[in-house]
């Protein structure tokens, strides 16, 4: 077999094995497709993020995650949040002074902290419309 052959042989191979996800009749999750909704379906571009902000000089000031939930982690400040919110008016509450401590800490001249749930168009975000469609106010404490 020439060399020419062996290529085209191989290259047919691998096209096979590449597009053999999309017959595969169990359809389970693997590399290169995903079956997965947040990769294969398309996803409501508004959506509700629970987070928490400061009040600077009567403005609204976002807070980093660190100052949220004392981590660097993105997710993880996420999470705390939710999790307050969903547990409940008393774990919100411990959750809004803990921020306002660490705020204390950080020497940001906030007033106070807001735990809230802000609703977002991520397309018109990321067009530069950032102000929230809705916000649901969950707590708010003194700093």
């Amino acid at each position: 077999m020439g060399v020419g052959r062996r290529g085209v042989l191989v290259s047919g191979l691998a096209v096979v094995l590449v597009l053999w996800p999309l017959v595969r009749p169990d359809q389970r999750d693997s590399f290169p497709l995903s079956t997965y909704s947040m990769f294969s379906r398309p996803q409501d571009p508004v959506t509700e993020l629970p987070s928490a902000v400061a009040v600077v000089d009567g403005e609204q000031v976002r807070l980093s995650p660190e100052l949220i939930a004392g981590t660097e982690e993105v997710i993880v400040a996420f999470h705390t949040v939710r999790r307050a919110i969903r547990a409940g008016p008393e774990t919100v509450g411990t959750l809004c002074a803990d921020i306002a401590g660490r705020i204390r800490e950080s020497g940001m001249p906030a007033t106070a902290v807001r735990v809230v749930t802000e609703t977002h168009d991520a397309i018109a975000w990321f067009g530069g419309a950032t102000e929230p469609l809705d916000v649901t106010l969950h707590e708010e404490c003194a700093v």
